[in-house]
């Protein structure tokens, strides 16, 4: 039967009057059959009598239709129905009390436990549960008017009675959510299976304990332990399962899903980094290849500016934001070619270059060492416009050196960030594109560096060296050897760039960088070994002005001494070639044995006073260490430096004055043996306690001397009448005395190294031995020559 709720009703009454007096014997079926039907009088706009007809089943399974008859409360009483119902209107208000009542009232729960079904009921997952399934109990919520009355009169009769009508289900609708129409985070309950007709009664029965059974469900705690949700490998305590049972199988995640977080610390480490990527996302935007030269400048400025500020660079560091940042600028050099992009990166380099950990993060990639170095084999001297611009140079200086007018101020923008926020170096140190990076590389660990990198670290390096001696010239024609202002001139060198770089060439010689052969010794590709020798004896000379003048106070002056010395120290083990190189230049002698002096007086000093921090004392003995070494190599690879040593004259306490810078000039002069011999007896003298440092340089300076008297009678008798004591014998037993606590400190320490060495490769270790048994044997050949003395004396 249609039903319609049209206005129009004045044309379907006949129709309508028809259905109302329907005979109810007439009636039979399985379904509920609702009739509603409305006679209308000539004005449309009142409200009809309605005839309502309730159905309800009876046990011989026909239904009886009870026509009711519902009042008009709009129409005239004067106005009657000619089909009025023959039986009194059926009272319906207790109706729908009735139904639920009569349904709940097997498995009524108290009611403090009322608000708690409500709740649970709302967390019920809708997914899993089938539309065309009954359900136990269907919500009471508001329905469409047409389908209230059939559903409460239905519940009121006896539903067991009655076969099931899939087609005709009541459809199940829940309260809205936010969400949608329903919200859950549980899992999908599986629909349960259609029961058989048989089965109409043991459903009916037991429905409420089922409902109360899905109501009671596993506790969140509970699931969390049994699926291990909790469990990571950064737990203290982690989650053990009960012996017995069987291997829980790893959870299969879905389709782009992922769970990588082992930890809560780790989940906002996570976060935190991803927010900062965010905001600082746009700082990549102007930095495309694609881009103009303009924005990639700016953009890159922009980024260095960001990294200078020491908070931002935390989170950098934390967000893995350097790493990111060099590929982004290096797409954005675009092959090379702009100084003020070059630069940028240079100052990337040092940036990062502040943490090691850093450092060797963004070292790790392919390009880093590559593009460094491509960029300071096209900067030297002549070509760093960063170095101009920082020494304040004019903008025709600046356009001379080959910067646009337009590129002027992105430059000195540049230099401003790095002179004024970034406190990347002290204000003594000039800083310039080939000194960013040549720190930034003498920073790395040596293994990151291969071989085939040398040739550009060492003409970088030769190519500064060589404006060394002009300005040592300069020093001593009573001009300044560093100028303060070089803007104007650009032949002044960087003693902090040359530092740098000789402890890259160090390294190498050491066999520290990738690619070295360890059964040859590398070579340095050098077309001129004397060039480059005395290359190294004039930054050793610079750097000794330096430290001594207390107008040029530089940190870096000692450091680049001694790393001078021990290139030199290296060089020359053992090999002739490298000796006469070194000492090609007769100034080269006296100007060790100047540093000899020094140090050994400076070290006394240390010695006797305990206010010294411990810089100041390790400082003056390992240059006094790498001093004597070197003139330990000379003498015992070549015969001529005993003539030298007789020969050449200086003033133990020669005040270095400007016109002694190349050789002494002042009066009391005494040859290069006399002098080591007052440093031995000033050594002995000044120190009774003979600590093991004491003992092993007295022993060291004692076998010195003997290698210098061996088989010269000349130096014999200067050195014999030189040493204070008794007789000539008791004076060469001092002597052999001292040596032979020098071999037993030797023998001692050879026995630590190769206990050491343990852990090396074979390779090392045949290697090293031979080495050591020669400075051994060399002492002990020293100890012969002078028993032999000693029994001719």
């Amino acid at each position: 039967m249609k039903r319609t709720y049209s206005r129009k009703a004045s044309q379907r009454r006949p129709r309508a009057q028809e259905e109302a007096t329907v005979d109810p014997e007439n009636t039979s079926g399985s379904e509920d059959i609702l009739n509603i039907g409305s006679t209308t009088t000539p004005r449309p706009r009142k409200r009809q009598k309605v005839t309502v007809e309730v159905v309800s089943p009876i046990s011989s399974g026909t239904t009886r239709k009870q026509p009711t008859t519902l009042p008009d409360l709009d129409a005239p009483s004067t106005s009657a129905t000619p089909h009025t119902p023959s039986k009194a209107a059926r009272d319906l208000s207790a109706l729908f009390d009735t139904a639920s009542g009569s349904r709940l009232q097997p498995s009524t729960p108290p009611k403090s436990s009322g608000v708690v079904r409500r709740m649970l009921s709302r967390s019920r997952t809708e997914s899993s549960i089938d539309r065309r399934t009954p359900s136990p109990r269907p919500s009471p919520r508001r329905q469409p008017s047409s389908a209230a009355l059939p559903a409460a009169v239905e519940k009121s009769a006896s539903l067991d009675s009655l076969p099931p009508s899939p087609s005709k289900a009541p459809q199940i609708r829940h309260a809205r959510t936010y969400a949608g129409t329903s919200r859950s985070f549980l899992i999908a309950l599986p629909a349960p299976p259609a029961l058989p007709s048989a089965s109409k009664d043991i459903f009916a029965t037991n429905q409420d304990q089922s409902q109360e059974d899905m109501e009671m469900r596993e506790s969140y705690t509970d699931l969390r332990t049994r699926w291990g949700v909790d469990n990571s490998e950064d737990d203290p305590r982690p989650y053990e399962e009960p012996s017995g049972s069987r291997a829980m199988q790893p959870v299969v995640l879905a389709n782009g899903m992922m769970n990588d977080l082992k930890s809560i610390t780790e989940l906002r480490s996570k976060g935190e980094s991803r927010r900062f990527l965010d905001e600082v996302g746009y700082l990549f935007e102007g930095l495309e290849s694609s881009g103009a030269i303009g924005l990639r400048r700016a953009s890159a400025l922009e980024v260095v500016t960001k990294l200078c500020d020491p908070d931002f660079s935390r989170r950098a560091k934390a967000a893995d934001f350097y790493g990111r940042t060099w590929d982004v600028l290096y797409e954005a050099r675009a092959g090379g070619g702009d100084k003020i992009l070059d630069s940028t990166l240079a100052f990337f380099a040092a940036l990062a270059a502040r943490d090691p950990h850093t450092l060797t993060e963004v070292a790790q990639k392919p390009d880093f060492v590559s593009t460094l170095l491509d960029i300071l084999a096209s900067t030297d001297h002549r070509k760093d416009v960063l170095g101009f611009a920082l020494a304040g140079a004019d903008v025709a200086t600046l356009k001379s050196r080959g910067v646009l007018r337009t590129e002027i101020a992105a430059l000195k923008a540049l230099g401003d960030v790095i002179s004024k926020k970034s406190r990347l170096v002290p204000p003594s140190i000039e800083v310039s594109t080939r000194f960013l990076i040549s720190h930034s590389l003498a920073a790395l660990p040596p293994n990151f560096l291969d071989v085939r990198h040398i040739p550009i670290v060492l003409s970088s390096l030769q190519s500064e060296l060589d404006l060394v001696p002009p300005r040592i010239t300069a020093y001593a024609s009573a001009m300044p050897l560093i100028p303060p202002m070089r803007s104007s001139n650009p032949d002044i060198p960087s003693l902090d760039h040359i530092e740098n770089t000789l402890r890259l060439v160090d390294s190498f010689l050491l066999k520290q960088w990738s690619g070295s052969d360890t059964e040859t010794f590398p070579q340095l590709p050098l077309s001129n070994k004397d060039a480059f020798a005395g290359q190294l004896i004039s930054a050793s000379l610079a750097a000794d002005i330096t430290i001594r003048d207390s107008e040029l106070q530089s940190p870096t002056a000692h450091k680049c001494l001694c790393v001078a010395l021990k290139i030199l120290t290296v060089l020359c083990h053992d090999d002739q070639a490298w000796c006469k190189a070194s000492l090609r230049d007769e100034s080269t002698l006296p100007l060790i044995m100047h540093i000899i002096i020094r140090s050994q007086n400076r070290w006394s000093s240390c010695q006797e006073s305990t206010e010294q921090p411990g810089t100041e004392r390790t400082e003056p003995f390992d240059l006094l260490c790498l001093a004597l070494g070197l003139f330990m190599n000379w003498a015992s690879a070549l015969e001529d430096v005993k003539d030298l040593s007789r020969r050449l004259h200086i003033d133990p306490k020669c005040s270095s004055t400007r016109l002694c810078v190349r050789s002494c000039q002042c009066s009391d002069q005494r040859s290069i043996l006399e002098c080591l011999v007052l440093v031995y007896l000033q050594h002995s003298d000044a120190h009774e306690e003979h600590t093991p440092d004491n003992s092993f340089l007295r022993g060291y300076i004692a076998v010195l001397v003997g290698l210098l008297v061996q088989d010269s009678p000349r130096n014999q008798s200067l050195v014999f009448a030189a040493l204070s004591g008794g007789s000539l014998r008791q004076k060469i037993s001092s002597l052999i005395e001292h040596s032979r606590t020098f071999i037993e400190l030797y023998a001692d320490l050879a026995v630590q190294l190769s206990t050491a060495d343990t852990s090396e490769s074979d390779e090392l270790g045949k290697e090293s031995a031979p080495v050591r048994t020669r400075g051994e044997d060399i002492a002990r050949g020293v100890v012969a020559c002078l028993e032999s003395l000693r029994d001719k004396a």
